[in-house]
């Protein structure tokens, strides 16, 4: 079943799932529904991406706050699509951390933002994540606001389906 299916969002939206296979090199990434706004990510199917650049890779961090400040470490030599310091990287996860979502602010690829959501098993762990990403002009402040609910609600039913029954943000 195709992942947009699921997802109650227009069909102009780029939306990932990536599943918790984090090496050294970041999330794999395990599905892409592209959206028709024209725009397209240098994300594919099979593609590793920094963990502190993405939103994805963030969300799979939620939980592990001592991992935070190395991971950023080990990836300041990867290219940025900004200039994120690491004072506001930390500051930002504490953020997304309370919130259960975590943001992509241009920071993996410039005119790129995204939301993202954790998934989790019956265990509770973070297996997975989702996210869905627009270029600027369709992912205003107001949009993502507004996203981050969706997102987090989504990301709780399949977290629900997979035995998950603690608390869903």
């Amino acid at each position: 079943m195709e992942l947009s299916t699921r997802i109650p969002i227009s069909p102009s939206d780029t939306v990932s799932a990536r599943r918790n296979s984090v090496s050294a090199s970041g999330p794999r990434i395990t599905a892409i529904s592209t959206g028709t706004r024209g725009a397209q990510m240098r994300s594919r199917v099979g593609q590793r991406l920094p963990l502190s650049r993405t939103g994805i890779g963030k969300a799979l961090l939620l939980v592990t706050p001592e991992r935070w400040e190395a991971t950023f470490d080990s990836e300041s030599p990867v290219e940025q699509a900004t200039h994120q310091t690491k004072e506001a990287f930390l500051s930002r996860m504490k953020t997304y951390a309370s919130e259960g979502i975590a943001l992509d602010l241009e920071d993996n690829e410039p005119g790129i933002r995204c939301v993202a959501a954790p998934i989790r098993d019956g265990s509770g762990q973070i297996i997975a994540a989702i996210s869905m990403s627009a270029t600027n002009p369709y992912m205003l402040d107001e949009r993502m606001k507004a996203l981050k609910s969706v997102m987090g609600s989504t990301a709780a039913q399949i977290s629900r389906k997979l035995g998950y029954s603690g608390k869903t943000f």
